[in-house]
């Protein structure tokens, strides 16, 4: 029997837990497959950086009230971007809840542009990525985040926490930038360090001396999660598992 997650994270959860451990069951992590193609809604990405005068964000969630998606976080990273003198126009996919609206408004008062898109279907979801400058998830708790990809192929780098499987996906300097993973339940200075290592990472790609070759990097990571790629990964690991078999017998 062969446990199969598509991130390390998850595998080593699961290689750890008390009914594999032992059992002789193979885990082993294959990412899921993303063809650029089709899951990139026929877009093409952009691979130069933009003349926006400003820096573009966008950040998605379905629901950003939802303390796991970390918009607390964004918000406190911001606002320090703000005072450091980097207002960013900020566009936000996902419901518009009172608690999400409040922390705009300061934001708004310090500098920033914020724009709610609402809950957006697949083309203008992809179509937002490549308006962004950047792409953030602020998750304090993710597997393997499908936006990242999404995200990858318009081209457009992505920040985050090193949280789970997002640790895996971004690449310092060649796809994005991390920040420290932090524990959903830290205490609130931990919380606050973590903001400003957020607004950090997302410096670091906001003013990355080669804009283009960060863009041309996050699209080319897609290749570890191409169909084809993604196939041979399994078919390998059904051959291995056989080959080990026969040699039970």
């Amino acid at each position: 029997m062969a446990l199969v997650a598509p991130s390390e994270w998850l595998a080593g959860q699961a290689a750890k837990s008390g009914i594999v451990r032992g059992s002789g069951a193979w885990v082993r992590c294959i990412p899921n497959p993303f063809d650029p193609a089709v899951d990139g809604q026929g877009l093409q990405p952009r691979l130069v950086i933009s003349e926006h005068s400003r820096p573009r964000l966008f950040f998605a969630a379905v629901n950003p009230s939802d303390s796991r998606k970390g918009w607390d976080l964004l918000m406190t990273a911001l606002e320090r971007l703000g005072r450091e003198g980097m207002p960013c126009d900020v566009e936000v996919a996902g419901k518009v809840t009172e608690p999400a609206r409040s922390r705009v408004q300061a934001l708004e008062m310090g500098g920033h542009r914020v724009t709610w898109l609402g809950l957006l279907g697949p083309r203008s979801m992809q179509e937002a990525y490549v308006r962004a400058d950047v792409f953030v998830i602020p998750s304090l708790q993710e597997n393997f985040p499908n936006t990242i990809l999404e995200s990858f192929a318009a081209g457009t780098p992505v920040v985050g926490f090193a949280a789970g499987g997002i640790a895996s996906m971004i690449v310092e300097g060649q796809n994005g930038a991390l920040a420290p993973a932090v524990d959903p339940w830290a205490l609130e200075a931990s919380k606050a360090m973590a903001a400003v290592n957020l607004a950090s990472a997302m410096l670091r790609v906001i003013q990355h001396p080669q804009g283009d070759w960060l863009r041309r990097g996050a699209y080319q990571s897609l290749e570890q999660v191409r169909p084809e790629r993604v196939a041979k990964d399994y078919t390998d690991l059904i051959h291995a598992m056989l080959q080990n078999s026969s040699k039970d017998l």
